[in-house]
């Protein structure tokens, strides 16, 4: 039985991506460089670190591009910034019967300024950022530091995301995964693929 929920944030607690990609366009825009941006979009879904590596190399991104990209962002978050149906709800549940919520993100804590908003600060029990420093996904390094911390066995901890990467990071530390898509997508390494956060339930053995 699962009693240790570690979650990705983008593209899996919330629908980030739709802003990021606005935030990143608009920011290579402003710096006179134009791409396709459904092939923007699709490069930033699966690693946006990579995606601004690539372009640096082609066009010469300016020195403070990411930046002005994070505060664009920031400031587009701001404004709209969704949360998935049903992943508030499952969180307090998971925290209600006793078991543990953990975030995982590649992005800097601004998560648990979101998470704070929301009301949901208190459903979570730890945090690994990317200002932690540790190797990107799907290194599993920060995994295996967050179950040392925490006392974590393999056997009790699914980890929850929307890219292969974040399977992969699972599968690496040796723990469950679970696959998020909406659309139905699957990841055949994945141990559960859902594609509705409310899924979580039945998998985790938990009410609503």
């Amino acid at each position: 039985m699962y009693t240790h929920i570690i979650w990705d944030f983008d593209g899996t607690l919330y629908d980030t991506y739709p802003g990021m990609i606005e935030a990143f366009h608009n920011t290579l825009v402003a710096e006179n460089i134009h791409v396709n941006y459904e092939e923007l979009g699709a490069s930033m879904r699966i690693s946006i670190s990579k995606t601004q590596t690539r372009l640096h190399k082609k066009y010469g991104l300016s020195e403070n591009f990411e930046e002005k990209y994070v505060a664009l962002r920031d400031q587009i978050e701001k404004e709209r910034m969704p949360p998935f149906a049903h992943g508030s709800d499952v969180c307090k549940a998971i925290r209600d019967c006793g078991k543990k919520n953990y975030i995982y993100t590649h992005r800097d804590r601004t998560s648990l300024a979101h998470l704070t908003k929301a009301g949901l600060e208190d459903c979570f029990a730890g945090c690994i950022s990317i200002e932690d420093k540790y190797p990107h996904k799907p290194n599993p390094a920060a995994l295996l530091h967050l179950m040392e911390k925490h006392g974590m066995t393999p056997d009790v901890c699914l980890m929850i995301g929307d890219r292969d990467i974040d399977v992969q990071a699972g599968k690496n530390a040796g723990i469950a995964t679970c696959f998020f898509d909406p659309t139905g997508e699957t990841d055949p390494d994945a141990t559960y693929n859902i594609k509705s956060l409310d899924e979580l339930y039945a998998i985790l053995h938990i009410r609503p």
